[in-house]
């Protein structure tokens, strides 16, 4: 299992890296040429975006992942896939003409008078549908080469086109938002060739009610994350400005270094859960997998944690410098947000994917709450706050439901050590260095902080690796901590 697994993680890994790298390495030319309420502008449009891929892509690679391993053996793969790209295409058309409603209601003060991006961010909507629907399928058919070409052909020719239209064209915000619809409209191309042999573009009843009662419950669920990862960004836009939406836009793209790793992780977990979900010791090796995303995740998480302030200053302008002290929040929600992918695995067993819904729900009310209820009072840090919260919430949440349906040997010890070393971690990252501090100022700073981080690493490896041991744990990271400040 673990062998499998590890091996396409990185596979699945270098995708993911190659996204998260390209993204980190725009940020010094995007800081440079927008001031941060431009860098706003332009994640609110990424934003909105993708929750409009979300909406009227149906979530219809979920239904078809689940029902594409039954299909093949019947020998009605092609039919399934080809219900699956006709569901794709209906919804992006509704969603055509919800925008073609919705735009003269959208805040001036969000594009000004650029309409032409309302229009490439609809015309990005279908390719962006099928070109998931198609990675889904290589990642089913274990066509983990053909993958990493698709998903880094797309990063790169779209960041091409982004860094032309930006740094040669002038083209400013208008000019990434049409490089990556051209980028997605040229790959979908490219992978519907490659994969004609899987699909017939036949419409099957009986299979479009299939995807949907397996896809349709999911979309609240997906709507629901959306809105627990991305509705910070619009109330801070109401509360305060988009300038505060560019800075935690930028430590977003910091903290989202950690994902390179988690997501590949989570990428090749799920056509694998699938497979085994019936077979013998399912339940043990999901709860064994779950100490191991801990083990590998939190220290990842931790150093990035720690080393965010540096990372912003060597980046991007002074402007941008608050941005490093919210990347710890981030960082760990990040982690945080993979692990129901685990321990929400019995209500995928029972099929009751509603629970799901319940879990996100709650966690999404969780960062609205804290975010509207601090955010007057204490400015940016409630939105690292809100977002942790709402994903250890949403964890917590789902891991009880699901156990009520099919229970798992998780060890809750574990997980609330992971989750207060979490939010201590993300405070103390928080304190310091100063906005306009130096050089010597922030290094000094990420040394303090990346022994704490090494200490509470440390502590929940000890955790996560031990069979109980919990005293060993603790005077093992306490000996480590005070070895690193001597």
């Amino acid at each position: 299992m673990l062998r499998r697994i590890f091996k396409e993680t990185i596979i699945y890994g270098i995708a993911g890296a190659t996204s998260r790298l390209i993204g980190i390495l725009l940020v010094p030319l995007y800081t440079r040429v927008f001031n941060p309420s431009q860098f706003g502008m332009l994640d609110i449009l990424l934003t909105t975006s993708t929750v409009l891929v979300l909406v009227s892509g149906l979530q219809v690679e979920a239904g078809v992942g689940r029902s594409y391993y039954e299909a093949q053996q019947k020998g009605r793969r092609g039919e399934l896939v080809g219900t699956g790209i006709i569901l794709c295409a209906l919804g992006a058309v509704f969603c055509w003409l919800a925008m073609l409603v919705g735009h003269p209601f959208i805040p001036r003060s969000w594009l000004g008078n650029h309409g032409t991006y309302v229009l490439a961010v609809g015309l990005a909507i279908l390719p962006s549908e099928l070109l998931n629907l198609a990675q889904t399928i290589l990642r089913l058919e274990r066509m983990s080469k053909q993958f990493l070409i698709l998903s880094i052909g797309d990063i790169l020719t779209s960041s091409c086109f982004s860094v032309l239209a930006v740094v040669y064209w002038h083209f400013g915000i208008g000019g990434i938002l049409w490089s990556l619809c051209v980028s997605k409209l040229i790959w979908i191309g490219i992978g519907a060739v490659w994969l004609k042999s899987f699909y017939d573009i036949t419409f099957s009843g009986s299979y479009a009610k299939e995807i949907l009662i397996y896809s349709l419950p999911t979309i609240p669920s997906g709507i629901v994350g959306w809105v627990q990862n991305s509705a910070n960004r619009y109330i801070l836009a109401g509360a305060m400005s988009l300038f505060e939406v560019g800075i935690l836009g930028l430590s977003i793209r910091i903290a989202s270094a950690v994902a390179m790793l988690l997501t590949a992780f989570r990428m090749a977990w799920y056509p694998y859960s699938i497979e085994i979900m019936n077979s013998e010791g399912f339940r043990e090796k999901c709860a064994r997998m779950l100490d191991i995303y801990w083990l590998v995740g939190f220290p990842i998480c931790a150093m990035v944690s720690a080393l965010g302030g540096l990372i912003v200053s060597i980046l991007a302008s002074k402007s941008y410098m608050p941005a490093g002290r919210l990347v710890g929040f981030l960082a760990m929600g990040i982690l945080w947000s993979g692990a129901p992918q685990i321990v929400g695995l019995g209500s995928d067993y029972v099929r009751k994917t509603y629970l799901g819904l319940i879990a996100y729900v709650l966690g999404a009310g969780i960062n609205i709450a804290v975010l509207l209820a601090t955010v007057k009072r204490w400015g940016l840090i409630s939105a690292g706050l809100a977002s942790l919260t709402s994903y250890i919430g949403t964890t917590i949440v789902f891991m009880a439901l699901s156990q009520r349906q099919y229970r798992m040997p998780f060890r809750s010890y574990v997980i609330f050590c992971v989750a207060v070393c979490s939010i201590v971690l993300s405070f103390w990252c928080y304190l310091g260095p100063a906005p306009h501090a130096g050089l010597i100022e922030v290094l000094a700073d990420a040394a303090k902080k990346s022994a704490i981080a090494v200490a509470m690493s440390v502590l929940v490896v000890s955790m996560a690796a031990s069979k109980g041991d919990k005293e060993k744990a603790v005077g093992m990271a306490v000996s480590v901590y005070k070895r690193i400040v001597a």
